[in-house]
């Protein structure tokens, strides 16, 4: 079954079904092109000392979840990111009555923390809000982030045959019960 994504409406066909919860990571070397995707983020509300304001929700993706194409490359992603030390890519994002609506684009802005390896970095992310009465509320979006943004040096390989590129894809749906974990104040 195809899945929408939400941000660009283009379909990616590997989805397992349309409303599941997921992250990918879209990178490319000078080689080859790479997918990394995690089906089983957490969300919770965020912990007032992890927030500046306490209008943040947070979802907390497991770097040990993460399934590629080969073992290998999971394990060269790890180490990029210090699972170790920071097993969880962490996001902290606003709530939706907060965020600008973009009456153009159809979509809303959230202002959205992310955190990778110990590094934290704002961005703005555009994201589609959906409901299904079957399946809750959608939040989906996809932007484009640095590894240098987050102190991370693209990897090399094979004595700099193979190098990383520096930008990686994002691209997201996280299925929520309820509106209610979108919009409740803390």
């Amino acid at each position: 079954m195809q899945s929408l994504s939400f941000a660009s409406g283009r379909t990616d066909t590997d989805r397992k079904t349309e409303y599941e919860n997921y992250i990918s990571i879209k990178g490319s070397s000078n080689v080859n092109e790479f997918e990394l995707i995690n089906v089983s983020p957490s969300i919770s509300e965020a912990s007032e000392t992890a927030t500046k304001n306490g209008s943040f929700r947070e979802i907390q993706i497991a770097v040990d979840d993460f399934t590629g194409p080969n073992d290998r490359m999971i394990q060269d992603f790890k180490e990029m990111v210090d699972a170790g030390n920071y097993p969880f890519i962490k996001i902290f994002i606003e709530q939706k009555e907060l965020a600008d609506f973009d009456e153009t684009t159809g979509l809303t802005n959230f202002k959205t923390e992310i955190s990778i390896a110990g590094v934290s970095r704002e961005y703005v992310v555009p994201c589609r809000v959906e409901s299904n009465l079957e399946k809750g509320y959608l939040l989906g979006g996809s932007f484009t982030l640095k590894l240098t943004d987050f102190e991370i040096d693209p990897p090399q390989k094979l004595m700099g045959l193979v190098k990383v590129k520096n930008k990686v894809f994002i691209n997201f749906v996280f299925n929520f019960d309820t509106e209610e974990i979108l919009t409740k104040k803390m």
